[in-house]
């Protein structure tokens, strides 16, 4: 449901709860609409005008935490560098065009994976050249870590 949508149910909902009250003071000879309207204050619109603001106070924090992590939920996930492009070139050199992966006879563009998943660390012995298959496999789990750690051509 839209923000505005619930304002105005609210709002509805809030009015009707006032008429009761007021009518409901002025059957008991209460003080009337005055006394009604300042219960309706008090202890409703005051109420929900702070659940309110918290709210959008948590959806901007929420937003700005995204911001930070780079759209990633998880904000213990390390930073990514980018891999230096003399690296890049040893890491395709060492393939020799083709996937890293041994029983794999793609040859063609080829993605670098960091074999330790660590985005950081661009240390061309945790860098391995991988078609787009095989990369994605990497991360489904088809594959240990021991498994991608030696298929790296000497």
């Amino acid at each position: 449901m839209s923000n505005i949508r619930l304002g105005c149910l609210t709002a509805i909902i809030l009015f009707i709860i006032g008429v009761i009250i007021a009518g409901i003071t002025d059957m008991w000879g209460g003080k009337g609409l005055g006394f009604a309207a300042l219960i309706v204050f008090v202890f409703v619109i005051v109420p929900l005008l702070f659940l309110f603001l918290l709210g959008l106070v948590v959806k901007r924090i929420k937003t700005w935490s995204r911001i930070k992590t780079h759209g990633k939920p998880d904000s213990s996930k390390k930073i990514r560098k980018a891999i230096p492009a003399h690296i890049q070139r040893q890491v395709y050199a060492r393939a020799r065009g083709r996937c890293e992966r041994p029983r794999c006879s793609y040859h063609g563009k080829l993605h670098i994976h960091h074999i330790d998943k660590n985005p950081s660390n661009n240390s061309p012995d945790n860098l391995i050249a991988v078609c787009p298959n095989c990369h994605q496999r990497i991360h489904d789990g088809s594959f240990s870590f021991d498994a991608v750690r030696s298929w790296i051509m000497p």
